[in-house]
């Protein structure tokens, strides 16, 4: 679809005119603007606080999104690890310069166990782990139970995101 805009302005008494082209065959081109599907906004939604949060199936996989919509979205997903896990692997895949986001894991009654918050493309935590550090399984296996893990940017960040979690025995 070819947009053309020009806007032309001109002063009768200087004669200066200015024409502005924001076409698509100008060059920069202007990125396109953020548009996250239905789907992932609404991926296992409501889920906007720990006390919220909704089942995830590791074998399901999941694309999601933060949809701020000027509001501050964070999104809970309630795991339950089986006996004998002696590693657990979360891990998010985001482009970063559409928006940072972060990673934190917590036990059943919502101490923090881990996060990773960095300025990168990506996010994970793998327990047991030093960096960033896991308290869950140091000394493995990892305790049978629900866990939550929550994806969160700055306050009203936009983005799109994958979620994979492995349980290894």
């Amino acid at each position: 679809m070819v947009r053309l805009f020009a806007v032309a302005c001109c002063l009768a008494q200087t004669g200066c005119s200015l024409i502005l082209d924001f076409s698509d065959s100008q060059i920069p081109i202007d990125a396109p603007p953020d548009v996250f599907t239905v789907a992932e906004c609404s991926f296992k939604e409501p889920n906007d606080s720990f006390e919220a949060a909704i089942a995830y199936d590791p074998a399901e996989g999941g694309a999601a999104a933060l949809c701020a919509d000027g509001f501050d979205d964070t999104d809970f997903y309630k795991l339950t690890v089986p006996a004998g896990i002696t590693t657990l692997t979360i891990a998010i895949t985001f482009v970063d310069l559409a928006g940072d986001l972060d990673l934190f894991l917590y036990d059943a009654t919502g101490i923090q166990q881990s996060f990773s918050a960095g300025n990168i493309d990506n996010e994970s935590i793998v327990c047991p782990g030093t960096a960033p550090a896991c308290m869950l399984g140091a000394t493995p296996p990892i305790a049978e139970g629900d866990y939550v893990f929550e994806v969160r940017g700055p306050l009203a960040v936009q983005n799109t995101y994958s979620i994979a979690v492995t349980l290894a025995p």
